[in-house]
């Protein structure tokens, strides 16, 4: 059986198509979504199996964090 996952989105987000590196803006380079510690074990402890899927594929711990409470995952932009 098939499972929706419903996701929060600017309505802009609709229209927007990356084009990589033609791209003559670079307002994204570097950008890094980070999560706090408290938040990605929430996401790991969901009961959803599909969205617990999600996270195991673009969540991950920063083996780089210098704050717990700031940037101990993040999110792995660009993959799809």
């Amino acid at each position: 059986m098939t499972k929706i996952i419903k996701f929060v989105q600017p309505t802009y987000l609709k229209q927007f198509h990356c084009i990589g590196g033609v791209c003559k803006d670079s307002c994204c380079i570097g950008w890094d979504v980070d999560i706090d510690h408290i938040t990605y074990r929430q996401y790991f402890r969901t009961k959803d199996t599909a969205m617990k899927e999600q996270f195991k594929t673009y969540v991950f711990k920063n083996e780089n964090s210098y704050s717990d409470v700031v940037d101990y995952g993040k999110v792995r932009l660009g993959a799809s």
